[in-house]
């Protein structure tokens, strides 16, 4: 299975990544930041992947589209 994390970055999250990565799920994540959270766990498994997420500007083209944003 598979499972995408926003905001990875963060301890919080960065924790259930792990949970997930641990039982065998195949994770993803984004954040507006590379963090040393991040590094750990892209050295922990080779087929975990992340991606900056676009910048505030990106989130108000979004937002002017009227799409909800979480």
């Amino acid at each position: 299975m598979k499972v995408h994390f926003i905001g990875i970055g963060g301890i919080g999250v960065s924790a259930l990544a792990r949970y997930y990565m641990a039982n065998g799920w195949s994770v993803s994540g984004s954040d507006t930041n590379e963090s040393e959270l991040i590094s750990d766990l892209q050295k922990e498994d080779s087929y975990f992947w992340y991606y900056r997420m676009h910048s505030r500007r990106g989130k108000r083209k979004y937002q002017d589209n009227h799409l909800d944003w979480y």
